[in-house]
């Protein structure tokens, strides 16, 4: 804790950071949202990625500071564009929701797969949410499987269910997305 003091003081990033979480979650010190908030910001103005989400979620949650979308997603987007899959998420999913954004499954999409193809597994379920859906991308269903498996693979359990309710449909049987992609064709010819 010292070692992090002696840091804020000198405004390095990591030490002001390291002084949020402490704060934040209660590590070593009483909890204090607003105090862990405060050191965030601090560490964040300075340009430190992890400060700068952490920031985000504060706004997006209201933990420690006054809930505030369109906050959220400046400093989400501050990150994502720096290549964090966790922010690319959130906002993927702001796009989807029409949360402090105009709804678009078009850019939810795009940052659904930024995220999605960096391992987030949310993003992967989400992504394969909207290639079954058609929403903001083609419809496609073996695009779909690919993610729904990719995210099940990783424990998520609605990537889990949509795989059993795409079997249950018939169009995910043999394990081979091609297949449900050339099932669909040939259902769609004997209609």
């Amino acid at each position: 804790m010292k070692k992090n003091m002696d840091g804020a003081k000198r405004r390095e990033a990591e030490a002001l950071y390291n002084l949020g979480d402490y704060y934040f979650n209660g590590i070593g010190v009483e909890k204090n949202e607003i105090d862990g908030a405060r050191w965030f910001r601090k560490a964040a103005e300075l340009g430190h990625l992890n400060a700068q989400y952490q920031l985000g979620v504060c706004y997006a949650t209201g933990e420690g500071l006054e809930q505030d979308r369109a906050k959220a997603v400046k400093w989400y987007r501050k990150v994502a564009d720096q290549g964090d899959p966790r922010a690319q998420y959130n906002l993927g999913f702001y796009c989807a929701h029409g949360l402090a954004v105009k709804q678009s499954y078009e850019q939810a999409a795009r940052w659904y797969l930024l995220a999605a193809r960096q391992g987030h597994h949310h993003a992967q379920y989400g992504l394969g949410v909207l290639y079954r859906t058609g929403r903001g991308v083609p419809q496609n269903h073996a695009e779909a499987l690919k993610w729904y498996r990719r995210a099940a693979e990783q424990g998520n359990q609605d990537a889990q269910r949509s795989l059993s309710a795409c079997q249950a449909q018939g169009w995910v049987g043999d394990d081979n997305p091609q297949s449900a992609t050339r099932r669909d064709r040939k259902e769609k010819n004997h209609a």
